[in-house]
């Protein structure tokens, strides 16, 4: 799976939990600068997480802060998954 995929996967789960951003959310924009709160960056994490089929640990659930983070982070889990 590539970058690519996860962030369209990522962006279309950011749209159905949080629909008023729109469809361009550019990756290195901050969700708390998006509006988004943390609850519902929470709920985005573990709809990417089914999605995906990964599991992101939660000390790392702390280091989201952007859409570029959340891709990048579920992006290095479902290489571990596939490994």
């Amino acid at each position: 799976m590539d970058k690519d995929h996860v962030q369209t996967i990522v962006t279309k789960l950011i749209c159905r939990e949080a629909p008023d951003l729109g469809t361009d959310i550019p990756p290195a924009e901050r969700f708390e600068t998006l509006g988004v709160d943390s609850m519902t960056v929470v709920d985005i994490v573990a709809a990417v997480e089914r999605e995906l089929e990964i599991g992101i640990p939660d000390e790392e659930l702390g280091s989201i802060s952007t859409v570029e983070r959340l891709v990048d982070l579920a992006l290095a889990h479902t290489r571990t998954k596939e490994q």
